[in-house]
């Protein structure tokens, strides 16, 4: 077994294939350039962890980031460790839009 020859010769073109074909199906114009900007990653968090890390580091790290007190665990922390826990600023979902949407809700029920 080859492991190594299995990465470099066959998943790797299969990988830039489907990176490829996934640009010609969202991209509606300046397709060249897309298809050096698009990655796959093996997860979200991996992911996640990229565009934040590389907010904080285009920004530094006193720029002000923002996200939903009802989002992925990870993600608040990856925000409190590039950016500092005085610039993660957390959006309290369940305290301020919950009710507005409950609202709004019961009374498209009613009508």
């Amino acid at each position: 077994s080859q492991p190594l020859r299995y990465f470099d010769r066959y998943l790797l073109n299969h990988l830039a294939h489907s990176a490829r074909s996934l640009v010609d199906f969202v991209a509606t114009e300046d397709k060249e350039k897309m298809r050096e900007s698009i990655s796959l990653v093996s997860n979200v968090t991996g992911g996640m962890n990229a565009v934040i890390g590389g907010h904080a580091r285009c920004h530094g790290n006193s720029s002000k980031v923002f996200y939903f007190d009802i989002g992925y665990g990870s993600n608040k922390k990856m925000c409190q460790t590039y950016h500092g826990k005085e610039n993660a600023i957390e959006i309290p979902f369940e305290e301020d839009f919950l009710p507005l949407l409950q609202r709004i809700q019961s009374t498209s029920n009613t009508e």
